[in-house]
């Protein structure tokens, strides 16, 4: 996925492809309220006081490639996995 493949706001914020980080951060806000993901203005400032610790330079990254471990094309720089707490026990356990 690249930014012109990408129609969420919150993505393009935290992938560093939104314009410019001011106007960035106000669309942000009114784009979580407005889809109901934070109830007010301190809520919505509060995400993105979250999202903004883990958000990306603008231009460090062109894309993002999601697929697969088993068959994924590339050589993935992170690995995410998506598990319940009964899972995650297994998986520390069959790690350690």
């Amino acid at each position: 996925m690249t930014a012109e493949d990408n129609a969420c706001f919150i993505v393009s914020y935290a992938c560093g492809w939104s314009e410019d980080d001011a106007e960035g951060e106000k669309g942000f806000v009114g784009f979580t309220k407005a889809m109901d993901y934070a109830a007010n203005d301190d809520a919505a400032k509060a995400r993105l006081d979250s999202v903004r610790q883990a958000k990306l330079d603008k231009g460090q990254y062109a894309g993002v490639v999601f697929s697969p471990l088993e068959r994924s094309k590339v050589e993935p720089d992170l690995v995410m996995v998506f598990c319940n707490p009964a899972q995650l026990m297994r998986l520390v356990h069959g790690a350690t």
